[in-house]
């Protein structure tokens, strides 16, 4: 049996979790252009009933 137990320890500090900044922000702007959306749809609704 060939183990690599001195490269197992290694990358004792990497635990790949990668960018966790980067959900995030990619989640803060869908939900900046959600709301956006969503305010100018309500702005819509206003208008029609203001010009009806």
């Amino acid at each position: 049996m060939d183990s690599d137990f001195a490269g197992s320890l290694g990358d004792g500090h990497d635990h790949r979790i990668g960018d966790a900044d980067g959900c995030h922000e990619e989640c803060d702007r869908s939900d900046a252009s959600e709301n956006q959306l969503h305010e100018a749809r309500r702005l819509f609704h206003f208008l029609a009933h203001v010009v009806a």
